[in-house]
């Protein structure tokens, strides 16, 4: 089974099937992170299931996004709470420095 609106790649064994989740392309977060250092991880997620001769493969991959260009377009977009937005994607970018 696959599902989604996790906001997070993972993949569990239920009985004898598996349930996965290819992760975000839009909105990927870590959700264990307390709530002052929550920000938007600044890629997409996606997942390959393949079957081949009678046996499953899973491949988690990240696409990683041109951060300013995103920003830039978010902040043309009109979108509404752009501005909260572009700050969750910047507390990203600041965590990543901060490694």
């Amino acid at each position: 089974m696959a599902g989604g609106h996790t906001h997070t790649q993972q993949v569990r064994q239920i009985g004898k099937g598996l349930f996965l989740n290819p992760g975000s392309v839009g909105v990927v977060y870590i959700y264990y992170l307390p709530k002052d250092e929550f920000h938007t991880e600044p890629w997409a997620e996606y997942a390959i299931l393949s079957h081949d001769q009678g046996y499953s493969g899973l491949e988690f991959r990240r696409a990683y996004y041109d951060l300013e260009g995103l920003i830039e377009t978010i902040r043309r977009s009109g979108r509404p709470h752009a501005d909260h937005t572009i700050d969750d994607y910047r507390k990203s970018h600041q965590s990543d420095s901060q490694r």
